[in-house]
């Protein structure tokens, strides 16, 4: 878990409440009544209704004065998946405490689950757990979340907007749609499929490790020797997929790219949870996992990838057992050396919905 490092605050501004509202307009009639019949009571009324209006304001600003935010999220994020987070709220005040804060998000793109801390003292922090969630992939920079209080009567509600001075990268979902899944039940299919066969040659005999499993003992191995034996065997190499992603849209818009990096991500999570060996490849990158780098790198690319404006160079011919396209025009790999490559259908990715005679 990372800090956000300190939040920087961009403006402020009060709100009306409802309460505020009413007290207002009292406040309004009882002056107007007062200096119309030159009263004394009404006089003293309104003198101190105003001070009671000047001294809320007052204290709703020391309040939130002082007060620093510093906010820490996990290194991984997935775009449209809440994600766990904890709001450290410091009073850099020696004496004065702070009173009935909220937190909250500000726009669409980042929503943050309200927190209320009744109180702060002075020089004093609260760590308090909250979750957020990210509306897009990509790189996020500028959030803004709130900070406000009405205390102490209620009638003006302060709040100081504040903006995240790290940048934060956020994965694509990862959580997975029925186009996604459905698709992905075909290529864990072939995986299977692939994989028959590869059995295990046998390795060596040894003695029997206090935990092991029972269905690994050799049982005739054990009787001949009168001690219990273990047969282990050498597995073979793992079975190596490659997914190619195609990053010209073919005029298909930037709504179908999206779709089309999440199908991506989503695709190269999955295997990769599989324990099968995996490259991921586009015009841009090429890394290998777990050779080059962790699930994570190609995840991170995948966060930040954008379209080509432009058709740019197809790739080699796959090299590896089993091959994935997606791509916007599939009709560029009907070539011999793509011949055995699993194509995800352009339209099953957008507008869908997916079938399993979407991948062929």
């Amino acid at each position: 878990m990372k800090p956000l490092l300190k939040l920087a605050t961009s403006f402020r501004r009060y709100r009306l409440t409802v309460a505020g509202f009413l007290f207002a307009f009292t406040m309004l009639l009882v002056g107007t009544l007062a200096f119309l019949t030159a009263a004394n009571l009404l006089l003293l009324i309104f003198a101190s209704m105003l001070a009671t209006w000047l001294i809320s304001g007052f204290v709703s600003r020391l309040s939130l004065a002082g007060l620093e935010v510093d906010f820490q999220l996990p290194n991984e994020i997935s775009a449209r998946q809440p994600v766990g987070g904890r709001v450290v709220l410091r009073n850099l005040k020696r004496l004065t405490p702070s009173f009935s804060v909220h937190l909250r998000g500000t726009r669409e793109e980042i929503r943050v689950r309200p927190l209320y801390v009744p109180v702060v003292g002075g020089g004093q922090f609260v760590n308090e757990s909250t979750e957020l969630t990210f509306g897009r992939r990509g790189l996020h920079k500028g959030n803004s979340l709130v900070l406000s209080t009405a205390f102490p009567f209620g009638f003006l509600e302060r709040r100081v907007t504040v903006v995240l001075e790290r940048n934060v990268i956020v994965f694509p979902c990862l959580e997975g749609t029925q186009d996604w899944r459905t698709i992905y039940s075909v290529v864990a299919r072939e995986i299977m499929a692939m994989q028959q066969g590869r059995g295990h040659d046998f390795y060596r005999l040894r003695d029997y490790v206090l935990g092991e499993s029972a269905k690994s003992v050799d049982w005739k191995a054990t009787a001949h020797t009168r001690r219990l034996m273990v047969r282990e065997f050498a597995r073979e190499e793992s079975l190596e997929v490659e997914i190619f992603l195609d990053l010209h849209d073919g005029g298909r818009g930037s709504a179908w790219f999206e779709k089309a990096v999440e199908c991506a991500a989503y695709l190269v999570w999955r295997i990769t949870i599989e324990e099968v060996r995996l490259r991921f490849h586009s015009q841009e990158v090429s890394i290998a996992v777990p050779q080059q780098g962790t699930v994570y790198d190609v995840l991170r690319y995948l966060a930040l990838v954008s379209a080509l404006p432009r058709a740019a160079r197809m790739p080699r011919e796959p090299e590896y057992d089993l091959a994935i396209v997606i791509s916007a025009n599939q009709s560029q790999f009907e070539t011999l050396e793509w011949q055995g490559a699993l194509r995800v259908d352009a339209d099953a990715v957008d507008p869908g919905p997916a079938s399993e005679d979407s991948v062929r």
